[in-house]
């Protein structure tokens, strides 16, 4: 971004990355470029960013777990016959929580403990 031709960059949160942290803006100041830190949004921001920085600030890695099942804690009829347990709403929401992680377990045999 440094050897771009813009004036000024506004960023949200600073990096926790401790190879990084801080140097981002640093380098920008350096090749004449405004850097500035946003204020006021803070909360939000942790929100968008937060598998990244429980990884960065802790070490370790975001799980979430998301499970579908009937009032009697089956995936499947009693004959085994499939049927949709949940809402076009809450399918969905799958999709999109599938595009933001790295790995998608799914499935009654994918899992036993």
């Amino acid at each position: 971004m440094a050897a771009l031709p813009i004036a000024s960059v506004t960023y949200g949160l600073q990096d926790p990355n401790p190879r990084v942290s801080g140097k981002g803006a640093a380098i920008l100041r350096e090749a004449g470029k405004q850097a500035s830190l946003f204020g006021g949004l803070e909360v939000e921001l942790e929100d968008l960013a937060e598998q990244f920085l429980l990884n960065m600030r802790s070490d370790r890695i975001f799980v979430a777990l998301k499970v579908a099942s009937s009032m009697d804690g089956q995936v499947a009829m009693a004959d085994g016959e499939s049927r949709w347990i949940t809402g076009e709403a809450a399918r969905a929401e799958v999709q999109y929580l599938r595009g933001c992680y790295d790995a998608v377990v799914t499935g009654m045999g994918t899992f036993s403990p």
